[in-house]
């Protein structure tokens, strides 16, 4: 494997030269990078482990890719684009040339997809593969969006498909179909339907450790409890075709690795217009105030109570 300073100029310095909306005097190459700023910055650092986080035989370019859409998708939940990102990336130093020209392609294209540079970060060498991303982005008019804003009767709403990542990570672990796959291997932060709907939300999360868990997040921060309906989850056709409609639904509730958006909002903000232009669907509503043991009813086509056991991945 090439060494360390070879390995950043030949592969993530080119990086650098993404177009941002900031302002970078200076850039990679120093001990520092260097922006100017006239807006709030929101940041976010996100961390990924082989065999935590991704399969460490896994195509480079869908690691490198899983991690920087898990990382974007923190700016997307609050309705900021992206304008720069930094990594810090262990490496084994068993990878050969072509797995570094794998892995930085597979960012190139996603920073690509958002005008957002690698200003810096590091290399090392240890036991495993990890990576940590750390996205910034400017609050335009300085508004943002929090958990913490849903009110009682607010609507619930996702973008789809939910349980993709979750059928992703099946269908890699079963040799399923490339199709499946996707939904774990190349993930999509959304970076535009969170800038699109900011000023119509009350709150919002993305979905990375399960609908459940991640909806909970703002029932907690909110003080409401939640009331969702299973049968206006949005499921993929062929993961309900290989696994069935059951587990297709323990999927969309408690699988993680979606990195869709879930928020709250008055039903009359939320026009056809804009559903359909982002794919987002209302699964339900915020319920009544409980600021002790907020929680989440599951309804099943018949009104009756479902419990769906696992709630969402949990760290540790």
């Amino acid at each position: 494997m090439p060494r360390e300073f070879d390995i950043i100029k030949e592969y993530f310095q080119p990086l650098s030269t993404i177009k941002s909306n900031a302002q970078i005097p200076l850039n990679q190459g120093d001990d520092c990078a260097v922006v100017f700023e006239s807006q709030p910055l929101v940041f976010s650092i996100d961390t990924q482990i082989a065999e935590v986080h991704f399969l460490e035989d896994m195509p480079a370019d869908q690691i490198a890719h899983r991690g920087l859409a898990a990382a974007l998708s923190d700016l997307a939940a609050m309705g900021v684009k992206p304008s720069f990102f930094t990594l810090a990336l262990t490496l084994t130093g068993d990878e050969s040339p072509q797995w570094l020209s794998n892995y930085a392609s597979g960012l190139e294209k996603l920073a690509q997809q958002f005008s957002c540079p690698l200003v810096g970060g590091d290399t090392t060498q240890g036991k495993t593969i990890s990576q940590t991303f750390q996205v910034h982005g400017y609050s335009e008019n300085g508004s943002w969006v929090t958990r913490s804003g849903a009110k009682q009767n607010h609507g619930i709403y996702v973008t789809g498909p939910l349980g993709w990542g979750a059928a992703g990570l099946k269908a890699f672990l079963e040799n399923g179909s490339d199709d499946l796959k996707q939904g774990y291997g190349y993930p999509m932060p959304k970076i535009d339907t969170g800038f699109a709907i900011k000023n119509k939300v009350s709150a919002m999360i993305d979905i990375s450790d399960g609908l459940l868990a991640d909806l909970m997040h703002i029932c907690k921060a909110s003080h409401l409890d939640a009331e969702i309906e299973l049968s206006r989850l949005p499921l993929l056709d062929s993961v309900i075709k290989n696994w069935g409609y059951d587990s297709a639904v323990s999927m969309a509730l408690s699988g993680g690795d979606d990195y869709q958006l879930c928020f709250t909002a008055e039903v009359s903000d939320i026009t056809p217009e804009l559903m359909q232009a982002h794919q987002i669907h209302r699964i339900g509503r915020m319920r009544s105030k409980n600021s002790q043991n907020p929680r989440i009813n599951c309804l099943q086509a018949d009104g009756s109570l479902f419990n769906p056991g696992n709630h969402g991945y949990q760290h540790f």
